[in-house]
């Protein structure tokens, strides 16, 4: 057991009695950082529990029990950190909701955990209030209340000192296999699954970080990875830890680069898109990576672009885990070892082989191997396994290289679950099927890993559409998906352009004898189709006499206009108006996704100019996008 103590809440109560002005956090002040010490960020703490305890008081919830379950949905930050440890001063169980969860996803998740209070950002009061009345109106186990999160309580004048707690509230509170956090996660069904852990979870994590790093970590708070490193690195003497300076949740790259020169981080966890962006983008910046003394990346595999970072002296490690079953492996290699040489870069160990065991999987590739953590694993979250010994079988597939050297590259995925260069994942299946309820569709199958997005294939079913008109079909299809879109998590979502309609004479999916899609090899035999969507929606390439307006004669309203209006469809429904042309488009609801989208917009609208792909994270308000296009159009006029 790390840290020599029974609860998260006893190992931080540690620090502050023994190193009160020693700085544990950074965090963001406009462009500049704030340094906190153990003691203010226990006052902040506090502050956020006295005020949640008397807000909370006249709910009768029972304290430290599974009906203390408190849903928490809000964007990443450091109010989120100060909320739940006030949470779990208080005694209650938090359930991490991801922001990106649909409407019903919400309802499900909060039903199951049977969590009658929720607790909400003002930017969801919308989602909220609709969960709650869903609640109510479906389940006997209602929503009671839903709470507004207030505006940075640390500056309001609240008592600082621990909060008084009745006679019975702390009991059990430092037990070590307490439940403390419910996270959840895509899991195999149409809805996310819950995984509870204990302080157990948090407290038996193995730091890789030094005494001395500052730690910029990029994942979310709201992510069961986000959330340990934010704690590993709290409870690791010495070591401070960094919010990005963001307008939202997930940083962008140059956000990232900025935040690593503004805090002089020596340490950076991140996904594997960012540093694909600075390495296409930014490749100046590739100096300034390589002066980390480690840079982690996690969620997803990373090109042959991490073996160039690499030569170009970029000190990458990859980190390996699921929510299910903590970090369990990463790619530092033993300096021991006499085959180091020979072992391929982003190749992993285990980190404590006595955890696992390895299922040969011959069957879908010679050497591949099924990761299985065993039962009562000291990693493992409170979880039942899916084996008769209760074990648990991961799902994810392995092939040891080079053989006998005890690393190993991952493969992919047993099921069909997609993961997209983002870290993100997308369970396919409830998208097909509702897609498969249209009478005109055969097969169906999405495509996306290894992709920022997913694109659709379609197989029709020609019996079906004799006699009907094609514009009726395809009108009827896209309302299927649109359908789909509607309960799927925003970054699974499928964009009218990344849809494939297989002509009537031609190749048609693969599929088993039991005439199920062969996903893999769809990949394969559709490869030039599915590239091809990718190009295509990534580099729109519009015919300059297709009626837009000649942009170049615009003036700056009319290119306002045309902004705003490209932002509200790239959003969609939940675009909320405009009142100030300085705020961020990502605090206005955009995400990586549509802002691919909205630059594909723009592109048709102003097809004199060639957009950069990065034009809306360096240009990402109404106001300085409209400066930037009216100052590109004026050069256009003057070439003319």
């Amino acid at each position: 057991m790390s840290y020599g103590q029974q609860s998260l809440l006893k190992a931080f109560q540690y620090h502050v009695l023994t190193r009160p002005e020693e700085k544990v956090i950074l965090i963001p002040k406009g462009t500049k950082y704030e340094e906190v010490n153990f003691q203010t960020f226990n006052n902040i703490i506090n502050k956020y529990a006295n005020y949640w305890k008397k807000q909370l008081e006249n709910e009768n919830l029972e304290k430290n029990s599974k009906n203390s379950v408190i849903g928490y949905l809000s964007p990443s930050g450091p109010e989120y950190l100060y909320n739940v440890m006030a949470l779990w001063k208080l005694g209650f169980i938090t359930l991490f909701l991801s922001p990106q969860n649909s409407e019903s996803n919400l309802v499900h998740l909060l039903q199951e955990a049977k969590s009658r209070i929720l607790i909400y950002d003002p930017q969801f009061f919308k989602i909220s209030k609709n969960v709650q009345n869903e609640l109510n109106y479906q389940y006997s186990k209602k929503l009671n209340t839903i709470f507004q999160l207030p505006n940075n309580l640390e500056i309001e004048n609240i008592d600082c000192s621990e909060p008084v707690l009745k006679s019975n509230d702390d009991d059990n509170v430092d037990s070590y296999e307490k439940i403390i956090a419910i996270f959840h996660s895509s899991g195999s069904t149409s809805f996310p699954k819950l995984i509870s852990v204990s302080n157990r979870y948090f407290l038996i994590m193995n730091s890789i970080d030094k005494s001395d790093d500052i730690i910029l970590s990029i994942f979310p708070l709201f992510h069961v990875f986000g959330f340990s490193t934010a704690l590993r690195t709290i409870l690791h003497p010495g070591s401070v830890y960094v919010f990005t300076i963001i307008a939202g949740s997930i940083p962008l790259a140059n956000e990232v680069l900025n935040s690593l020169n503004q805090s002089k981080a020596s340490v950076l966890y991140t996904i594997p898109s960012i540093l694909e962006q600075i390495h296409k983008n930014y490749p100046d910046e590739i100096k300034s990576l390589s002066k980390l003394r480690a840079v982690y990346y996690s969620g997803a595999a990373l090109s042959n672009i991490g073996e160039r970072l690499i030569h170009s002296g970029v000190k990458i490690q990859n980190i390996y885990g699921t929510t299910e079953i903590g970090t369990v492996m990463n790619s530092l290699k033993d300096s021991s070892s006499s085959n180091v040489s020979n072992i391929p870069w982003n190749a992993m160990r285990f980190l404590i082989p006595e955890n696992i065991r390895l299922i040969e999987r011959n069957d879908i590739l010679d050497g591949a191997k099924e990761l299985v953590i065993n039962k009562g694993a000291s990693t493992i979250a409170n979880i039942i396994g899916n084996t008769d010994d209760g074990d648990y079988r991961v799902g994810d597939l392995f092939i040891e290289t080079p053989k006998d050297s005890g690393y190993y590259l991952l493969l992919g995925r047993v099921d069909d679950t997609i993961v997209h260069i983002t870290g993100e994942k997308t369970n396919p299946l409830p998208i097909e099927n509702i897609i498969l309820l249209n009478q005109f569709v055969k097969h169906v199958v999405v495509i996306g890993n290894n992709k920022p997005l997913n694109c659709l294939l379609i197989e029709l079913d020609y019996e079906s559409i004799k006699k009907i008109p094609f514009l009726e079909i395809t009108k009827s299809i896209f309302d299927s998906i649109h359908h789909a879109n509607n309960d799927c998590l925003s970054y699974s979502r499928i964009f009218d352009e990344m849809v494939y309609i297989l002509p009537l004479e031609g190749k048609l999916l693969p599929r088993t004898l039991k005439n199920n899609i062969q996903r893999k090899k769809v990949e394969i035999e559709f490869k030039e189709e599915i590239e091809m969507l990718y190009y295509n929606f990534e580099n729109r390439k519009f015919d300059p006499n297709n009626g837009s307006l000649f942009n170049y004669q615009l003036n700056e309203d009319s290119v306002k206009t045309i902004v705003l209006n490209s932002l509200k469809l790239a959003i969609g429904d939940s675009f909320s108006q405009i009142t100030e042309y300085e705020t961020s488009f990502f605090a206005l609801g955009l995400d990586s996704l549509s802002a691919i989208k909205l630059r594909g917009i723009l592109q048709k609208q102003f097809s004199v100019i060639n957009l950069p792909d990065t034009i809306i994270f360096e240009y990402s308000t109404v106001q300085s996008l409209t400066n930037y296009l009216k100052e590109e159009l004026s050069k256009q006029h003057f070439t003319k």
